[in-house]
């Protein structure tokens, strides 16, 4: 091929997508012609934005070299550097910034990332000067335009550019979120949450699923269930679960299947000792605060069993479930592996409970959570599968925060998001404050039917599963409790996804948590607690929850190890790490 023609190609790859084949096509481009400026260019931007940086600031070394006076594509390669070099290598990403400056001291690109850079570092000042600067270079450019807004909203406290920007970019979930923030800041949840309805309106309508669920979190069943009525009508029911089905999430990438025969010869080994209607599955690392009265609780509201993994708790956790499974129908699985393997370990579980206990329907818990319905669990889990028809066999039931006090006990909050910033926590805002909006809904799947349980259980896949809101369920999240548990609880989920790279993006809540200083994250902690200004537009008081006086009853404490190990090789698992 000739230079023109690898160039060609290497624009289209870069184009798709696919960096690493991309930057082989420039570097094959600037082998045949080392006079192709661009071919260079792509070539440094593709090992840059690829995290191949010495192999880039090689490559941008040798550019410089070769071409003394192509300076002004240089500079843009330097800025490519230098911005993503930024969040982690400050020192590194200010070289390259001046290298870029030295080839083009107007270039806006290199005055917005200069922004950036001084607003990481405190200087809003600086920041705010930079980004003027990069704004009047380039009066078109969005980033640098709400550079600008952002900066002068944080150092004057006014958000009229802000707000000219939003009008003219409503599906920027970035502006909506900082609009809405400051509005909350201001104690105006009015306006926050009309910004908010209106960000909704704005990108709901190409997704129906999306709009069935803003309408959930509002807790307008009726348009929710005209929706589903609709999407039933007007759409096969292959397209509506799509996302939980498992060859669209093996053909994405997301799920990694074992091989068939050995999944299937492995779950016929296990013998049906049991027919249950409802089966709890629980995963713990260090929680004995709470893991007893977590158990107790869904117990007495018609959980029939508890199956639960043990991953090496060190706080006495481990003996308390060792206590409760003496008496209670409670199985415990000792998990020593590390790296948060969450999908692995639940899978494993949902496998146990339906093929050993044969459960009709199983839904996965945190410790920190209290499922609530208003009548036995398991009774309104079959009255809400009935509204969809008998093929039901995926429910999804809304999540709730609860708002505790700041040095309040254990499940003892009695305010809850009950207006929550909702659809906007779907779109990939990872910066927000998780307590500030609604969280994912959970998953009640069929035992029958379940082939994995997404990491965080807010999905399962299985074979056609076909799904509907669990209207009379609701989850309370006791997502806080004081300081001291929360910084712990920071530390050790932070450490132990850091030894699952698959984590990736996915821990990145938890990841810029534990980079704080203990004084930032005191403070961070301090929006989610009672009171607290930003929290009482989206708060009210519930109705304290009581434990009632069932009474347990008795099991057999089997402890299901060795059974769930002879599994664990056969469980199809998800590939967080997405390309």
């Amino acid at each position: 091929m000739t230079a023109a023609a690898e160039l060609a190609a290497a624009r289209a790859l870069r184009a798709a997508g696919q960096l690493h084949e991309a930057a082989l096509g420039f570097q094959a481009a600037v082998n045949l012609d080392g006079s192709l400026d661009e071919a260079w260019l792509g070539l440094v931007q593709c090992l840059a934005e690829r995290g191949a940086l010495e192999r880039a600031t090689g490559a941008l070394d040798a550019w410089c070299s070769a071409r003394p006076m192509a300076e002004a594509g240089q500079a843009v390669a330097a800025v490519t550097l230098a911005e993503v070099l930024g969040a982690d290598a400050p020192d590194q990403a200010h070289r390259f910034l001046t290298q870029a400056f030295s080839f083009d001291p107007l270039l806006p690109a290199a005055h917005r990332v200069a922004a950036t850079l001084s607003a990481r570092a405190g200087d809003l000042d600086a920041a705010l000067l930079a980004a003027e600067t990069a704004h009047a270079l380039d009066p078109a450019n969005r980033e640098a335009a709400l550079l600008v807004a952002l900066l002068t909203l944080d150092l004057r406290g006014d958000p009229t550019p802000l707000q000219h920007l939003w009008q003219q970019h409503p599906t920027e979930a970035r502006i909506a979120y900082r609009l809405e923030q400051w509005h909350l800041d201001q104690g105006d949840g009015a306006s926050a949450r009309a910004i908010n309805q209106a960000f909704n309106c704005a990108i709901l309508p190409g997704d129906p699923i999306a709009a069935e669920w803003h309408h959930i979190d509002n807790a307008d069943h009726a348009a929710a269930r005209a929706i589903w009525l609709a999407a039933g009508a007007g759409m096969d029911r292959q397209t509506r679960n799509r996302r939980f089905d498992a060859p669209t999430q093996v053909a994405r990438g997301h799920l990694v299947p074992a091989v068939p025969d050995l999944g299937t010869a492995t779950r016929r080994t296990i013998a049906r000792v049991a027919d249950l209607p409802l089966v709890m599955l629980l995963l713990v690392k260090d929680e004995v605060s709470l893991v007893q009265h977590q158990i107790q609780h869904h117990l007495e509201r018609g959980v029939s069993r508890v199956i639960v993994t043990d991953n090496g708790s060190t706080d006495g956790t481990r003996d308390v479930l060792a206590d409760l499974a003496a008496h209670w129908p409670i199985d415990i699985i000792d998990e020593a592996g590390t790296g948060w393997h969450q999908d692995l370990w639940t899978t494993r579980m949902a496998w146990i409970a339906a093929e050993r206990y044969g459960a009709h329907w199983l839904f996965s818990a945190d410790a920190d959570e209290l499922w609530y319905a208003d009548t036995d669990l398991p009774e309104a889990i079959a009255r809400d599968a009935a509204v969809y028809g008998p093929d039901t066999s995926l429910l999804l039931a809304a999540q709730r925060l609860m708002v505790p006090d700041a040095e309040g006990p254990p499940f003892a909050a009695t305010r809850v998001i009950d207006r929550p910033l909702g659809i906007a926590r779907r779109v990939g805002r990872a910066d927000c404050f998780y307590w500030r909006h609604a969280q994912l809904p959970k998953a009640i799947v069929r035992g029958a039917r379940v082939t994995a349980l997404w990491p965080g259980n807010h999905f399962a896949v299985g074979p056609d599963l076909h799904w509907g809101a669990a209207t009379s369920v609701e989850v309370h999240h006791h997502h806080l409790r004081e300081f001291a548990w929360f910084h712990a609880k920071v530390r050790r989920v932070a450490e132990t996804m850091a030894l699952n790279p698959a984590w990736g993006a996915h821990a990145g809540l938890y990841q810029r948590l534990a980079g704080l200083s203990e004084v930032e994250l005191h403070a961070e902690w301090r929006q989610g607690v009672w009171p607290a200004p930003a929290l009482a537009a989206l708060t009210s008081a519930c109705a304290p929850q009581t434990l009632g006086s069932g009474v347990v009853p008795p099991g057999d404490g089997t402890n299901l190890s060795d059974l769930a190990a002879s599994l664990t090789a056969a469980i199809p698992r998800f590939n967080l790490a997405r390309k």
